[in-house]
């Protein structure tokens, strides 16, 4: 799955049906090529993506997760079955996230926080100067803003990571603006039209 790729990307205003259709048509699977040998000689979940998208970004209890690695690597669980759970849980992400207006993305500190308002600043066109997130390290977002420098911010977490990079996505692709933004702490609340 790629995010040049507009096919193969999940938006967050993408409805269910058509996160199904992505995650089965484009998810890299590690399983074999029929359900016989899988169930025989398993899957890798270290070369699947959806997996690796359950270990990074939606499934929160270790233990869950390490069920889910060992059923698929024994054959006891299919890709089919490993692509509906990611299914699922993108989707209950994106029915929690629909329609925010408003975000308050938390960053590891004070000086993060003030770098990130600063960069996603509001002029009175209600331009923003972030032009394309550049890349994703952990909890580090780096960006890439008008005049094509790159800087980077340091969130709290990766979940804060993937709330914003979610949140930013709209204004990036000028389907909507920012309004406002307010730095309190370690905080940026930021408001879009």
């Amino acid at each position: 799955m790629s995010a040049s790729n507009e096919n193969e990307t999940i938006y967050t205003t993408d409805p269910p049906e058509t996160v199904k259709k992505k995650i089965n048509k484009y998810a890299f699977s590690g399983g074999q090529p029929d359900v016989e040998e899988h169930r025989k000689k398993g899957g890798n979940p270290d070369i699947d993506v959806s997996y690796q998208y359950l270990r990074i970004f939606f499934e929160q209890d270790d233990k869950k997760l390490k069920e889910i690695h060992d059923d698929y690597k024994s054959g006891k669980m299919l890709t089919g079955e490993l692509k509906q759970i990611l299914i699922e849980k993108i989707n209950k992400f994106l029915a929690s996230t629909k329609r925010l207006n408003s975000a308050t993305i938390i960053c590891q500190d004070k000086y993060e926080a003030q770098k990130l308002a600063s960069l996603i600043f509001v002029n009175d066109t209600k331009g923003t100067y972030v032009t394309e997130i550049l890349n994703v390290i952990e909890n580090e977002v780096v960006l890439s803003i008008k005049d094509k420098s790159a800087h980077s911010v340091i969130l709290v977490d990766s979940d804060q990571v993937l709330v914003f990079t979610d949140f930013i996505q709209s204004v990036i692709e000028k389907r909507q603006k920012i309004i406002q933004t307010e730095t309190v702490g370690s905080s940026v609340k930021i408001v879009k039209e």
